[in-house]
């Protein structure tokens, strides 16, 4: 997930994308017992799919 502002953009698995105007906060909150945590200010990762993580880029499955 990414957020601008009040705006959240949501990438799905096989490259969907969805869009809320939920504050990251909000997803943060409701998703933490779902293995979601927080990268930066602007970025929430499902841990779960993450393989690498080098020099501050994350690499997933797709």
């Amino acid at each position: 997930m990414f957020c601008d502002d009040n705006y959240t953009k949501i990438y799905l698995n096989h490259y969907k994308e969805k869009s809320g105007s939920k504050t990251l906060k909000y997803f943060e909150d409701t998703l933490y017992n779902y293995n979601f945590a927080r990268g930066d200010k602007s970025y929430l990762v499902n841990v779960n799919e993450v393989v690498k993580y080098v020099d501050k880029k994350v690499a997933f499955w797709h």
